[in-house]
C-alpha cells in the first residue's frame, strides 16, 4: 500500500471515488450541453484535480511517516557514514586486542624463566 499511495499519492478506494464520480459529472454535463468540447475540459478539469490532490498527499508522505526516494536514499548515505565509522572503531579494537595478547605473551613468557635470569 505504501508504494501505491508514493506513486500515486491517493489510496485506491480515494482514487476510484475520484475518477468514478468526475466520470459521472463529466458525462452529466456533456450530455445535457451536447458539446464535445465541454466534456473534454471536464475531463481536464478531473484530471487537473488528481494532479493537485496527488501532489498535497506526496508532499504530505515524509510528515506521515513514509518516506520518499530522496528521504531514502539520505538514509541510506547516513548509514553508510555509520559502517564506516565503525569500521574504523572495530580496527583500533582489534589493534588494542593484538597489544594486549602480545603482553600477555611476553608475560607468561618472562614467568616461564628461570628465577636466576
Amino acid at each position: 500500500m505504501n508504494w501505491w499511495k508514493r506513486t500515486f499519492g491517493l489510496h485506491p478506494v480515494d482514487m476510484a471515488f475520484h475518477f468514478l464520480i468526475g466520470g459521472f459529472l463529466v458525462g452529466a454535463v456533456g450530455e445535457a450541453s451536447q458539446n464535445d468540447s465541454i466534456i473534454l475540459l471536464g475531463i481536464a478539469g478531473m484530471l487537473a484535480a488528481y494532479v493537485w490532490r496527488r501532489q498535497r498527499a506526496i508532499a504530505e508522505l515524509p510528515a506521515a511517516g513514509m518516506s520518499s526516494g530522496e528521504v531514502r536514499l539520505d538514509e541510506l548515505h547516513a548509514q553508510a557514514e555509520d559502517l564506516n565509522e565503525m569500521r574504523v572503531r572495530v580496527l583500533e579494537l582489534e589493534e588494542r586486542v593484538d597489544f594486549a595478547e602480545r603482553l600477555l605473551a611476553r608475560q607468561a613468557e618472562m614467568d616461564k624463566l628461570p628465577e636466576g635470569r
